[in-house]
């Protein structure tokens, strides 16, 4: 089987991911809604009038992405990883925030065992959006949709460590580093549940300007690295977010 073959995926193998986690955040939400209705069906939601000032949005999401494109041609598989973002409303009486967003998420990694040490090779993805969040004059219950757009620098690294059994000393080795520019626009939905605390669950569709990466390829035995395989392309995706927001 050809290089083509073995990291090239249909996009319908993709929306087919992307509907399995639809359906099982859906199930969570559902039952989120469920319990939530029955304690706090009378509770007010309106966390303007709680605090009587500016918004602050604190978020923690875990973010399934699902490459497509270019992206989904060189990589195998679907990115898993985390995000914390920070959000403050523009005016009192706007539902405008503007904030930042940090995540993380891992490509993969290949560790060998030697007589005396192990040597462990990995790719990593860092993320830092600026963002813009609009709440339009629209609700359900206690469901209130968005939009949002983001931009910022993001970094793909590979790192080869290499531990001594006998005193467990640690040398760090960068193999492969590069930077680019990811965009992104998305639609998502909060849903109170209680004393400021709302879940948070959204779609992103991103992409960037092209850069290098380090993926595993087949392990063929040797150094971690000697398995690694060497792309470049942009980073084209669509991401899930799900997750806890805290409101004061």
């Amino acid at each position: 089987m050809n290089k083509f073959m073995k990291y090239s995926k249909s996009f319908s193998t993709v929306l087919c991911k992307v509907t399995k986690y639809v359906i099982f955040m859906g199930l969570v939400l559902l039952s989120s809604l469920v319990c939530a209705q029955e304690q706090y069906e009378d509770e007010d939601i309106d966390a303007q009038e709680v605090n009587n000032g500016i918004l602050h949005y604190f978020d923690f999401t875990l973010n399934p992405s699902f490459p497509f494109n270019t992206f989904n041609e060189k990589y195998i598989g679907s990115p898993f990883g985390f995000s914390v973002a920070y959000l403050k409303q523009r005016k009192l009486g706007r539902m405008d925030f503007l904030g930042a967003q940090f995540s993380y998420a891992h490509l993969g990694s290949m560790t060998t065992a030697f007589n005396q040490f192990d040597i462990r090779t990995g790719t990593n993805w860092i993320n830092l959006q600026f963002m813009y969040r609009h709440f339009p004059d629209f609700y359900f219950w206690k469901i209130e949709p968005f939009v949002e757009a983001s931009f910022g620098p993001q970094w793909m690294y590979t790192l080869t460590t290499s531990t001594l059994y006998e005193d467990g000393t640690t040398d760090f080795n960068m193999e492969e580093s590069d930077f680019a520019l990811t965009y992104a626009i998305g639609l998502g939905f909060t849903f109170y549940i209680a004393n400021g605390f709302t879940i948070i669950s959204k779609v992103n569709l991103t992409s960037s300007t092209a850069l290098t990466y380090s993926i595993p390829g087949e392990n063929l035995g040797g150094f971690p690295i000697e398995n690694f395989e060497t792309e470049t392309s942009s980073l084209n995706y669509i991401q899930l977010q799900l997750g806890i927001s805290y409101v004061f």
